[in-house]
């Protein structure tokens, strides 16, 4: 029989479902979320890749021409037990990434699953998990591994207290980041862009205001109402020319699903 090089360990957690001991020659990739949260609210996978043997390990995440999904691949049951798997299985939308992590590192991708899937109502929805690549060694050699692994995601009624709160939260974070002269912290951003409520408007708004980031932009167009394409103006004088630029493309193709004279008329004005 073949002796593996490492033994690849899968944990999976809104609270830890599956979670062996851990062993000093062990490659673990976890899969966490948070739950319960409120509908509205985006569900984010967060997926972490430790590499706890003697050599590096290589592990293909990839990309899709449809975003970040790559070799990632989920199964949804809804609370009223329709089962779908996200995305379908197509190996041609996948861009290649191999990445290599070295003895004693990790890595990490998250992941914003209402992107590929819409959690439109409140309930339990199970989701299963899986890689669709193997990982292996540096040699070439595969490391024996756990094919999927399951979390529960409780989503409550809308909530929109907790909607603002989560929000605003979100920002101070991203301010917090920014006043230190990090990175740009562009995941909690993303996450800022999925909170898909009304409410939320003025904490996405401000985003863009203050970091002038594309992702705010894609968030009141998701978010979609009047108001949220009003919010959008502050973006025509941003210093970024390209987010300009942008916004402006999406305030005048989306000027017809205004229905506010007031509002459109202010649009017309600002995108001339």
């Amino acid at each position: 029989m073949r002796a593996w090089p490492g033994i690849l360990i899968l944990i999976a957690s809104s609270v830890i479902a599956f979670a062996p001991p851990r062993s000093r020659n062990s490659v673990i990739l976890s899969f966490t979320t948070r739950s319960p949260i409120t509908l509205h609210e985006p569900v984010v996978v967060d997926c972490r890749l430790e590499n706890q043997i003697s050599e590096p390990v290589v592990a293909d995440f990839g990309f899709s021409k449809q975003g970040e999904m790559g070799t990632l691949r989920f199964a949804v049951t809804e609370p009223g037990g329709n089962e779908m798997v996200v995305p379908p299985s197509d190996a041609s939308s996948v861009i290649h990434s191999p990445v290599k992590i070295e003895r004693g590192k990790s890595f990490h991708r998250q992941y914003i699953l209402d992107e590929w899937h819409k959690f439109a109502q409140p309930g339990m929805y199970r989701l299963k998990l899986w890689l669709s690549t193997k990982i292996v060694t540096q040699k070439g050699d595969p490391v024996e591994t756990q094919r999927d692994t399951l979390l529960n995601v409780h989503i409550l009624p809308r909530d929109a207290t907790k909607l603002v709160h989560r929000c605003r939260d979100l920002l101070e974070q991203v301010r917090a980041i920014r006043q230190k002269g990090e990175k740009f912290p562009t995941e909690i951003a993303q996450i800022m862009s999925y909170m898909n409520d009304p409410v939320c408007i003025p904490c996405v708004q401000s985003l863009y205001q203050e970091a002038q980031d594309i992702e705010a932009t894609d968030g009141l167009l998701r978010i979609g109402t009047d108001e949220a394409m009003e919010a959008m103006i502050v973006g025509l004088e941003s210093n970024d020319k390209d987010a300009a630029r942008y916004a402006r493309g999406i305030l005048r193709d989306h000027l017809q699903n205004v229905r506010s004279p007031l509002i459109r008329a202010k649009i017309i004005t600002a995108i001339k």
